[in-house]
């Protein structure tokens, strides 16, 4: 309630990382995923990695808006094929929760509204920024600008958080969007759509940065046809081998 009331009091929008839990009403139809409720062992619930959108309009039936990431970190947040082999999760379900988050099941854009302004904005939470096809899809949806909201603590002082942000400047290149990434103990800065940095903050600081940047409309090639091109090389590289193969057979 009080980020509602500071959302509408200053007038401004505010996108966060929040977990979500979703109580099923019916535990029998609960996913194998699901655990039991704590105050409840007969309910089960699933906790999801999500993004939250609180615009100033408090009572508006869309307010807010929650994206559930829907790649989820094999082992760290998700046992792989867990649906297939139930049992599995056990081997790795800590304390905290750790390979058996729920995934979101669709992808799509969060909306800003502002008074008279309005954008659309590709929510990426952490390891969905290393998938390029996954990206391209916010813009098709009409993602005027992209975030990446993450967790790279993990990481420590080694060289992953550098690596994780250069990974979201390549997909501000092949998207020509800018990004507004925040980490936690990462790389918190703003990228071009060309993916330099615009603006950075310093790692392992308490701080905070702001920038200006603009909406962009326009859809690459690569948005429009993403894989395209290596997809075409290799089945053209595989027509090629065919083509020896039979041709050597025929020789023989």
């Amino acid at each position: 309630m009080g980020a509602f009331l500071s959302v509408h009091y200053k007038q401004i929008s505010l996108l966060t990382g929040f977990t979500e839990y979703y109580l099923y009403p019916d535990a029998s139809k609960a996913p194998v995923t699901a655990r039991q409720w704590f105050l409840d062992t007969n309910e089960r619930f699933e906790p999801f990695n999500t993004a939250l959108l609180l615009n100033p309009k408090p009572f508006e039936a869309d307010n807010p808006q929650i994206y559930r990431k829907s790649r989820l970190t094999p082992f760290g947040e998700r046992f792989p094929y867990v649906d297939l082999i139930p049992f599995a999760q056990n081997w790795l379900r800590w304390g905290v929760g750790i390979s058996s988050w729920g995934i979101g099941r669709k992808q799509y854009s969060l909306k800003v509204q502002n008074k008279d302004k309005f954008a659309r904005i590709g929510t990426i939470i952490c390891i969905e920024s290393i998938y390029p096809e996954f990206v391209t899809r916010f813009v098709r949806d009409g993602a005027h600008l992209l975030s990446v909201i993450t967790n790279d603590a993990w990481y420590d002082f080694t060289y992953g958080p550098r690596q994780h942000y250069l990974m979201a400047a390549a997909r501000a290149i092949e998207t020509r969007r800018y990004i507004a990434r925040c980490a936690n103990s990462g790389v918190t800065g703003f990228i071009s759509p060309v993916g330099k940095s615009i603006l950075e903050a310093p790692q392992y600081t308490a701080t905070a940065i702001a920038a200006s940047v603009p909406l962009m409309n326009e859809k690459t090639l690569y948005v429009q046809l993403p894989d395209f091109l290596p997809i075409a090389a290799l089945a053209f590289a595989l027509i090629l081998l065919i083509s020896a193969i039979f041709k050597r057979q025929q020789k023989s």
